[in-house]
């Protein structure tokens, strides 16, 4: 997987505009064909969305901690974050 280079792709001149292409087909190539994602809003804690989040593969932001499992759900299959 190359995702080293995504911001770059992001600013694609002509000469580099094929490397963005190929990124995109990295990132589906990888990534099933349904995700659950999951942001961390405080209104998603007055929900109950914690199993139909979980049924699918979830993306996760930012590494929010899990406080109510049945409105978050409980599933971590990927993580965006500028933390590592």
């Amino acid at each position: 997987m190359r995702f080293d280079y995504i911001f770059d792709a992001l600013n694609a001149t002509p000469e580099t505009s094929g490397d963005f292409t190929r990124m995109l087909g990295d990132l589906d190539a990888v990534l099933p064909e349904a995700i659950s994602v999951v942001g961390n809003a405080s209104s998603l804690l007055k929900t109950r969305n914690g199993s139909t989040i979980d049924k699918l593969p979830t993306l996760r932001f930012n590494k929010a901690q899990i406080v109510v499992p049945q409105a978050q759900g409980e599933r971590w299959d990927f993580v965006a974050t500028s933390n590592v």
